[in-house]
């Protein structure tokens, strides 16, 4: 569905003359980028908003979002997929904010995610590799990113206990999970080639 929507979008642009004909193929693939993001943040805002908590999952979301395309991490198969699994982590997160309101918990969650994503971020897809000088710069954003994610959730934990700052450290262990099977995978794929 949204290949089929993000063809069409691209054909508008070509047909009132904002795209070349060789270029369909680019517009087209980024509407279908565009349009898989939006469905992910309108499918998570209706999650939150469901739960009773929406300003812990736009925090999540927001969270999340940034880290991924630091860190690179899982890429579904398909849209539906992937949507689907966002739904299923964001779902489990905003349940567990329920449950998970110990700084101390917090806290471990930070360090686990820093230690990962300082070790293996950035993840790079086979469909997208990324040159040295890419690699280097995103992962330095992606250190200076998860530091102070792990600073503010830590400490707004500690001094306010709002739900929003567990949901911010269950967003970075999100990504931090989501890079570490990332990493597994393309290790599993190059020992097959």
């Amino acid at each position: 569905m949204i290949h089929s929507l993000a063809r069409r979008v691209a054909f508008l642009f070509f047909t009132y003359g904002e795209a070349s004909e060789e270029d369909l193929d680019i517009y087209a693939y980024s509407c279908e980028l565009i349009l898989s993001d939006v469905a992910n943040v309108i499918v998570g805002i209706l999650i939150s908003a469901l739960c009773g908590r929406l300003l812990e999952g736009l925090a999540f979301i927001g969270c999340f979002a940034i880290l991924r395309r630091l860190t690179g991490g899982y890429h579904a198969k398909s849209h539906l997929v992937c949507i689907t699994t966002f739904a299923v982590i964001l779902t489990l997160s905003v349940l567990l904010l329920n449950v998970l309101v110990s700084s101390v918990v917090i806290a471990c969650l930070g360090v686990v995610s820093v230690v990962i994503l300082f070790s293996l971020a950035p993840t790079e897809h086979k469909n997208n590799p990324l040159s040295c000088e890419h690699r280097l710069m995103l992962r330095k954003q992606s250190r200076i990113a998860i530091v102070v994610l792990f600073i503010v959730s830590v400490c707004g934990s500690i001094f306010f206990k709002a739900s929003v700052f567990t949901a911010m450290s269950l967003s970075s262990f999100a990504v931090s999970v989501s890079v570490a099977y990332a990493t597994v995978i393309n290790n599993m794929e190059r020992k097959v080639e």
